[in-house]
């Protein structure tokens, strides 16, 4: 064991004697098997970590790009990052390798070759998994062209893997879905239960057991194709990785036409790295895009749920039930709304899909929405142009208190955000952008939401800028608002706040430190006494261990000042 690690344990341990110390130490001997009881039970926490979409190490691969259909397919790596540093990108199973440096506001783009990473069978383990490393902190995005297609993703760094998916996709009427695993570790057993049929017979309902030997191996999965009078999708196949091995996952449909397929419409590859569920939220604002204007053609929502009993709602509408890996799906809203609002009560996962245009302006393109949940405050990101594709903008979403604040490429932009019309607490804008590299951040707020879109003649691309990559599993309220980990929150002396963890089924009990007074319960109440910023911490003990409970401990911090008195003029 770490010395690091020896420290951790050394003082947590004296942390919940202390807590059983307050907690039963009046109470005398009859609760000593009590006390003793849950500090075996109390597991050992993994401090919750800052994590994003930024890091310096990640596992890509490309999917299959029509190959059949079209020729030319260019697959190419975008690297961005706010310091100067090198980045290598490799297939570790065929020895090929490239560095190049990274500058600062610039964009390094790096191509990979065709036989290298594109995955084009299906249900058979190739070694076509690309690795990109950095001696810095980095954005990576990657981007697949070719003929009349143009497909990007955001990529997640290796820190950010899980071992448990629920694939997301747009159902396919002619060439079907498609998804991929990429190993990070060597021998990594990955189970897959299926909800359509495969290219080579496999059934829905089947499950799929691979061994990818070493990392850096992959395994991809294509749906049969032209299916007779109906659709295939994938939408709620789960993927599981066994004995805690992280794996990236890869998803979207081989060339689908969106809404369905119609003669002289275009059909596109789409794709995204799937996110983990451990990162999925309960709140996302969709904004209106106005690429579909071209040929009125409205884009398409689908809220996907983690859990059974899952309500849905849509701009305070209705509440929709939804069940486990089972969608609730809407076209998009008209001009004259700025976004739609999906709350759900429990972690749903939210794709907003560009709809197939007639053969002139727009392509079908699948995104992944940041929930409101996972805001970021500083990400690099890049725009590229091609023969068709010239026209770039960026969504972005914020408090609409805080639109002071933000800036991109140093610039403030206040006066082109519209407040959202079914949640007047966040507003959203659309701003044009150039190819090349650009720099979003806030200085001082809550964050913001980005994603990029492009457009062009039989052409469209979208992707999300980032996002913080906090566990929603267990999360953390003040006054039922909710904070992220490690945020600090204002209150009053003398006045009293409300503390509560939201928090899986695994969760036996939670106990607080609250500025060193400990409390057991999901939700507590605490007046702070004197001035100053005080710690709140929650440990949360678990029934069985899991792979990665990052969020076992939340932690906030509570600035107290004094009770303010303020003069109006009536």
């Amino acid at each position: 064991m770490s010395t690091f690690l020896s420290l951790d344990v050394t003082i947590y341990t004296e942390r919940i004697n202390m807590v059983m110390d307050k907690l039963f130490g009046c109470m005398g001997k009859r609760l000593s098997i009590l006390a003793v009881l849950l500090l075996l039970l109390l597991p050992m926490p993994l401090l919750g970590q800052n994590m994003s979409t930024i890091g310096n190490d990640f596992w890509l691969c490309f999917l299959n790009n029509s190959s059949t259909l079209y020729t030319g397919t260019k697959h190419r790596i975008f690297v961005s990052s706010a310091n100067n540093c090198s980045v290598t990108v490799s297939n570790p199973r065929t020895g090929w390798s490239t560095t190049q440096n990274v500058t600062v506001g610039a964009v390094t783009t790096i191509e990979v070759p065709m036989e290298q990473c594109e995955n084009t069978q299906s249900e058979v383990v190739v070694d076509k998994g690309i690795h990109v490393t950095s001696t810095g902190m980095i954005s990576v995005y990657s981007s697949t062209f070719s003929t009349a297609t143009y497909e990007a993703a955001n990529i997640l760094p290796t820190s950010t893997l899980r071992d448990d998916y629920v694939l997301l996709t747009y159902p396919a009427d002619r060439y079907g879905c498609v998804f991929a695993i990429v190993a990070t570790e060597d021998n990594t057993t990955v189970d897959i239960v299926l909800t359509s049929p495969t290219y080579n017979g496999a059934s829905a309902g089947d499950t799929l057991t691979v061994n990818l030997q070493y990392a850096g191996q992959v395994y991809q999965v294509e749906t049969s194709s032209y299916p007779t009078n109906n659709f295939r999708d994938i939408t709620g196949t789960r993927v599981h990785s066994r004995n805690c091995k992280p794996i990236a996952v890869f998803n979207g449909d081989v060339c689908v036409y969106i809404p369905y397929f119609t003669t002289g419409q275009t059909c596109d590859l789409v794709y995204e790295q799937c996110i983990p569920p451990d990162y999925w939220g309960r709140k996302y604002i969709v904004p209106f895009l106005p690429f579909n204007s071209y040929d009125g053609h409205p884009n398409y929502v689908r809220v996907t749920a983690l859990y059974d009993s899952t309500l849905v709602t849509r701009n305070n509408g209705a509440a929709v039930l939804v069940n486990a890996g089972e969608s609730y799906d809407f076209q998009t809203i008209n001009n004259s709304t700025v976004a739609d609002i999906v709350d759900a009560s429990l972690p749903v996962s939210v794709n907003l899909y560009l709809a197939s245009s007639d053969n002139t302006f727009g392509d079908p393109s699948m995104l992944n929405i940041t929930p409101i949940e996972q805001r970021v405050d500083n990400v690099t990101f890049v725009c590229r142009s091609t023969q068709y594709t010239q026209n770039h903008k960026v969504n972005v979403i914020l408090r609409t208190d805080e639109r002071h604040l933000f800036r991109l490429d140093g610039s403030a932009h206040s006066d082109e955000f519209s407040v959202v019309t079914e949640d007047i607490t966040y507003s959203s804008a659309i701003i044009n952008l150039s190819a090349g590299s650009h720099t979003m951040s806030m200085n001082g707020g809550s964050g913001f939401v980005g994603h990029v879109f492009g457009i062009g003649r039989r052409e469209s691309y979208a992707y999300s800028v980032g996002s913080r990559l906090y566990s929603m599993t267990n999360t953390l309220y003040v006054n039922d608002v909710l904070v992220r980990q490690n945020d600090t929150v204002m209150g009053c002396k003398d006045d009293t706040l409300t503390f509560k963890v939201n928090h899986d089924s695994n969760i036996n009990y939670v106990v607080w430190d609250i500025d060193g007074t400990f409390l057991v319960g999901d939700s507590v109440n605490y007046t702070f006494p004197t001035l100053g910023t005080r710690e709140v911490v929650a440990y949360l003990s678990r029934t069985e261990p899991t792979c990665f409970s990052t969020d076992d401990t939340l932690r906030t911090f509570v600035n107290i000042h004094g009770q303010d008195t303020t003069m109006m003029d009536t």
